[in-house]
């Protein structure tokens, strides 16, 4: 979901503020429009510094770039909390997502085994809805999938940047990294 009438206020080059939600583009000249940003940094040039904490950090989030959509796109699990994601030896298959939207649902794998449920997404508010998992023991994948539905159950945002999934926790703190993968 790209905000194609988003509004950013600039200094000297750098973001300041964002607007996160979607403006209606068919709005009559007469309507007013309501425009909430964010804030990403501070004045004078300098870039707000996030300290860790339990507070939301403040900062917008937002998609720029994207190169992918995401809904119909299937998402390639990269990394967990910044921690690279590797398929272990032995596991069956990559951990990914998929999300449609003419449903809202979503299906993948998670290391070990695969699940399915639903979502709710409005502007850059991401929430996954109950998932119904297989929930079997395997040999490799475990330590995967654990830790990717505990993100999946505490996602509340998202953002794309060209053709990387970001999902953040309710601190807009990122909890896993996804990248778009192409079939023939």
């Amino acid at each position: 979901m790209q905000c194609r009438l988003c509004v950013t206020i600039m200094l000297d080059g750098m973001l300041l503020f964002a607007s996160t939600e979607r403006l209606d583009p068919f709005k009559q000249p007469e309507d007013s429009i309501v425009i909430r940003p964010n804030i990403v940094g501070t004045g004078a040039g300098q870039q707000q510094a996030v300290q860790p904490s339990e507070a939301d950090t403040g900062l917008a989030v937002e998609s720029a770039n994207l190169s992918a959509e995401l809904t119909n796109t299937y998402w390639k699990l990269v990394s967990l909390y910044e921690n690279d994601v590797v398929m272990a030896e032995g596991q069956d298959r990559e951990a990914f997502l998929q999300l449609r939207d003419d449903n809202r649902s979503v299906k993948g794998y998670a290391g070990c085994t695969t699940f399915t449920g639903s979502y709710t997404v409005k502007a850059n508010d991401f929430n996954f809805g109950s998932l119904a998992a297989t929930r079997k023991a395997c040999p490799a994948g475990m330590e995967t999938e654990i830790e990717f539905f505990q993100v999946l159950d505490g996602t509340a945002y998202f953002s794309i940047h060209e053709e990387m999934l970001t999902l953040l926790n309710e601190r807009k703190k990122p909890a896993a990294r996804l990248v778009a993968v192409y079939f023939d």
